[in-house]
């Protein structure tokens, strides 16, 4: 596959007390979860383009951040879930691609990549275990073209779905989907008593002319 461009950010992450107060990135938002504040000690970053699920999936796989790969998010709880909208719901009212897909067997949601990959998480729309986890609106997933296969995180509002919840697109998104969000497991400074840590990171994106290979 073409390699159109990679770029390089540097991004400046500032703790206070082991807590992220904010991330920057040039076109792109980032911002970590912190142990010590209820968090998973992952980071999350909001890239703003409209891309298919497929290309998205590819970007996230080639993204790195201090040397851990990324991946399309995998949220698992109401807490991860409030975070991340209140993370990012300034940057776009756009919906945002996450990692879960039914495309293999229609009906059964699964995580694409991750530490979650390959496991269920819905079944239709009811959650199902480990997490337990869904936040599908009222009428998600209803596959209503025979062609939505892939979830998408609410960052504005609709009538279909609501503020922070998720609904279904299919893989081109219908040009609504203006975004997807790539999560990194990252590991936390290790002493809790540092005063200001300063991190600096670097960020690789690499964006292709069509998808790339895939990491599973």
């Amino acid at each position: 596959m073409e390699l159109t461009r990679l770029e390089l950010r540097f991004v400046t992450l500032i703790h206070l007390f082991g807590v992220t107060f904010f991330a920057t990135t040039c076109d792109a938002q980032l911002t970590c979860w912190a142990p010590n504040s209820g968090g998973n000690g992952h980071c999350y970053q909001l890239v703003l383009e409209s891309v298919q699920w497929t290309d998205a999936r590819a970007a996230a796989l080639w993204s790195s951040l201090i040397d851990e790969l990324g991946y399309l998010a995998t949220i698992t709880s109401q807490a991860e879930n409030d975070f991340i909208v209140s993370s990012f719901e300034s940057n776009t009212t756009s919906y945002a691609w996450l990692g879960g897909t039914d495309q293999e067997t229609e009906g059964t949601w699964r995580w694409a990549d991750g530490p979650e990959a390959g496991i269920q998480f819905s079944q239709g729309g009811t959650p199902t275990t480990p997490s337990n986890f869904a936040n599908w609106s009222s009428v998600e997933p209803n596959n209503s073209d025979g062609q939505e296969h892939y979830a998408v995180l609410q960052l504005g509002s609709s009538s279909f779905v609501p503020h922070g919840g998720w609904g279904v697109d299919p893989r081109s998104g219908a040009g609504q989907v203006g975004a997807y969000i790539v999560e990194y497991n990252v590991p936390e400074p290790t002493s809790s008593i540092y005063t200001i840590a300063i991190l600096l990171c670097l960020v690789r994106t690499s964006r292709w002319r069509r998808s790339g290979p895939t990491r599973s």
